[in-house]
This record gives C-alpha cells, structure tokens and sequence, in this order.
C-alpha cells in the first residue's frame, strides 16, 4: 500500500539553498557541520532563524538521499541538470508529486493535451482522497497548499511552461543522470520522461 505525506507543503525547490548544501557536502563536510552552517552562519541569508530551519529540514533529506556517485554529476553538471537530479530527489521523499507526474501528467503527453487546469489537480486530490485514508484527513487548505508547490516545481524544472501553470511539455533528462537513474532502476521516475520514446 502507498503511503502519501503532505510534506511537500514545508519544502519547496529552493535551488539556491540545496545548490549551497550540495557543494560543502562536495567539499567533504558532514550533514550536521552543513546544518551548523546554515544556522550559524546563516548562509542562506534570510531574516528568520525558523525560516532557515524549516528550508534546512527538507533540504537534510535531500542530502541524506544523495550517493556519492550522483553528488559528483551535480557538481559537474549544469544548471538545468542540476534542478533535475533535485526534482528526482524531491520525488523520492513525495509520492504525492511522482504519481502526479506519471498519472496525469504522462497520460496527458500521451494523449497530445498539452494543458494542465486546476481542476485537473483537484481531481487528483478528490481521487487520492477516495483511495488513501491519510489523504482524505488532509484538510483543503492543506491539498491547495500541495497544489501551489507542485506547480511551482513543475515551473522550475520546466515541464510547466507558463506563470499560470497551464501549458505543459515533456523535457529530456541529461544523457549522464538518465545513465545513473537506469542503473539504478528508477523505472518510476523515468517513466514520465520515456513517454513516446
């Protein structure tokens, strides 16, 4: 049975944060000196300590979850593969935003619709609802929330096109991390990416 969070609401892409993070993890700096870091030395540059804390908090997954074989093709890769091997990784920690993908928005690429519509992520959300008991306790507020940061991510990583998040494209991973994601055999996560292949 799966097992959906609401998780995501707390951690957004931030590229800038994990982008920091990831480089003194390369530079061979364990999680809680990275954390120290950021809280001491408050690297991200915000105002608020408990902002800092709660971007760290779901940047530490991501830092927990990253080998070191995919630590050396972030470093040496580009910015737009860069956001890539974050989005797989934001992935691995919400199930809610990779069914997402390979449900609604492969069948769409499938079908030539090209536009994704609120209602679409509100069918979603009702559908989940339906099936998963721990979905159906979240409250409205809690499922829009969801909403906004998926959209935004979609945005980030450009499989949404548009400030409205209603045109949609699929895009081709870097030809290194879809290597990596094969031999790891992330059937899941390539699934969107293969659509029409």
């Amino acid at each position: 049975m799966k097992r959906y969070t609401a998780g995501l609401t707390g951690a957004p892409f931030l590229f800038y944060e994990t982008n920091r993070c990831f480089e003194l993890l390369n530079q061979g700096l364990s999680i809680d000196e990275i954390k120290q870091k950021v809280l001491e030395e408050n690297i991200f540059n915000y105002k608020k300590t408990t902002s800092l804390r709660r971007s760290f908090t779901g940047i530490k997954k991501r830092l927990e979850m990253i080998d070191d074989e995919l630590l050396e093709i972030y470093i040496n890769s580009f910015t737009k593969t860069k956001k890539q091997i974050i989005f797989y990784l934001i992935t691995k920690n919400n199930l809610i935003l990779l069914d997402f993908l390979n449900e609604i928005l492969a069948n769409k690429i499938k079908t030539g619709d090209y536009e994704i519509l609120q209602k679409d992520f509100n069918k979603y959300f009702n559908y989940k609802s339906e099936q998963y008991p721990e979905v159906a306790k979240w409250t409205e507020k809690t499922k829009q929330k969801l909403i906004s940061v998926m959209k935004k991510i979609l945005f980030e990583i450009e499989i949404v096109t548009d400030k409205k998040y209603t045109k949609i494209q699929k895009i081709n991973l870097d030809f290194v991390f879809e290597e990596y994601l094969e031999k790891q055999n992330e059937k899941e996560f390539l699934y969107f990416f293969k659509v029409g292949d």
